[in-house]
């Protein structure tokens, strides 16, 4: 999706309109099937596909029986099968989940009849770690055994795993940040001095201006200097610092050390949010943090730089606490109140490079607005994402029922993502660990779809959109 119009300026800063300057680029990179962003790197080839994790059970691993490998097997074949392993973090618990189920029946060699059991305490095991929304209950129905049996192998299998250490624990979501955010705000920085080096120079016109930006850029990016600028700038310094440290305690140091340099950093106070303990505490420190950076820039910026923010370096902070504040809102069931936040966001940045209107439209639709839901796909009507057009199909579906519009944008949803319908179906199970890397038209695209929609999709005024989605 093109997050800039055509007629845009440029995103590089070459002061070009977009269509004259990285828009071929961006297109070649989204026709390589990677979203692009600062400091994304397209997925590496995954190490724990089914069919090396298969080829392992038959042909790389010693059983001491039969029924152990027929465990394994259906283990890895079904959590293929029902839940979303795009995710390396994911795959790589099934890894380890098969390797520790290898050791525990050469150490233990238990003693039972049918696979069942067993094959639904790993499959148990491996959904609780993800966080999937499945039951004891469930899985012992589809694994044909009683959820007496179940429990009893999940008890044995975890009691060995957790006394021998052997399984990993699994990252869970609020963890140290990813390294496409350090290239982001390191990116950022970068920026910063570039302009600030612009601002020093004395062009006259705007070929001479690219030309620098050019020599600069040939030259390789301006070197971080640490603990030269201002003290604002050594509090970004130490946020980079933090991004790259593992340790909670050390991040939030680092954090509040940034804000005791510059009281209005809101990537401070985001940091702080994101390492709180409690729902209550992150919304607490996100509206602290979104308050003290609106009054760092004052009242004035805001009237004079409506409708420009994210162009302008300095308002990414305050754009990105403001839409993590909304989703917390979202988190703690105040729809409303975020409603207003990503409305705001709009209007702050019409060009919406931060995906307000994606989950601005799921609320609507989630309260039954249907008013503001129209409005809105009206404003993206040309916008073919997996969103809009699946959006799209549920407004129809509200206004109008089983119309002869709804066949043809349910044909162009499948076309967007066919692998939607098996998520707000219920036809697979969601994860609560996100994405390493979504592409349009994949899969981790269409979970991301179906968690961000899932209470939207839950209401039994869908259902008969839902049956008419499997039918199809």
């Amino acid at each position: 999706m093109n997050l800039i119009g055509r007629n845009d300026a440029c995103h590089c800063g070459s002061g070009k309109k977009y269509k004259k300057c990285c828009l071929q680029k961006d297109e070649q990179q989204r026709r390589d099937n990677v979203i692009p962003f600062p400091g994304a790197k397209k997925a590496p080839k995954s190490e724990y596909t089914r069919e090396k994790l298969l080829q392992s059970i038959h042909t790389g691993m010693e059983w001491k029986s039969d029924i152990y490998k027929e465990v394994a097997a259906t283990f890895i074949e079904e959590v293929f099968q029902s839940y979303p392993l795009h995710n390396e973090i994911s795959r790589k618990l099934a890894s380890d989940i098969l390797t520790d189920w290898n050791q525990y029946t050469a150490n233990v060699e238990p003693n039972f009849r049918k696979p069942g059991g067993y094959a639904a305490a790993l499959e148990y095991l491996f959904a609780n770690s993800i966080e999937a929304e499945v039951t004891q209950q469930e899985l012992a129905k589809k694994h044909d055994v009683s959820t007496g049996t179940l429990g009893r192998s999940l008890n044995q299998f975890y009691d060995y795993v957790e006394e021998n250490g052997a399984l990993e624990t699994v990252p869970q979501a609020g963890g140290a940040a990813s390294s496409v955010a350090v290239s982001m705000r390191e990116s950022e920085e970068q920026m910063r001095l570039i302009h600030e080096l612009l601002a020093q120079q004395n062009f006259e016109t705007a070929e001479q201006a690219q030309s620098f930006v050019n020599n600069l850029l040939r030259q390789g990016p301006p070197k971080l200097k640490a603990n030269t600028g201002s003290p604002a700038q050594q509090a970004r310094e130490l946020l980079m610092e933090a991004d790259r440290e593992t340790s909670p305690a050390r991040r939030k140091k680092l954090a509040q050390q940034a804000i005791a340099l510059d009281s209005g950093n809101a990537d401070a106070y985001l940091l702080l949010s994101q390492e709180a303990n409690t729902l209550e505490e992150s919304l607490r420190l996100a509206q602290t943090g979104m308050s003290a950076a609106a009054d760092s820039l004052g009242e004035v910026y805001f009237k004079e730089n409506t409708g420009h923010f994210w162009g302008l370096i300095e308002t990414r902070p305050f754009m990105r606490i403001k839409f993590a504040y909304a989703r917390l809102l979202q988190a703690a069931d105040n729809e409303a109140a975020a409603a207003g936040q990503y409305e705001e966001l709009l209007q702050l940045c019409p060009n919406d490079n931060l995906g307000a209107r994606y989950e601005l439209l799921a609320i609507y639709l989630n309260q039954g607005e249907l008013e503001p839901a129209q409005r809105l796909l009206e404003e993206h009507q040309e916008e073919a994402s997996t969103v809009m057009v699946y959006d799209r199909l549920v407004l129809e579906y509200l206004l109008n029922g089983e119309s002869r519009e709804l066949g043809i944008l349910a044909d162009a949803a499948r076309k967007a993502n066919r692998f939607v319908p098996v998520y707000v179906t219920g036809q697979k199970k969601l994860s609560r660990i996100r994405n390493d890397y979504v592409s349009p038209g994949d899969e981790g695209e269409a979970e991301e779809y179906a968690y961000s929609h899932r209470q939207l999709w839950a209401k039994p005024e869908l259902d008969g959109l839902k049956v008419l989605l499997t039918k199809r």
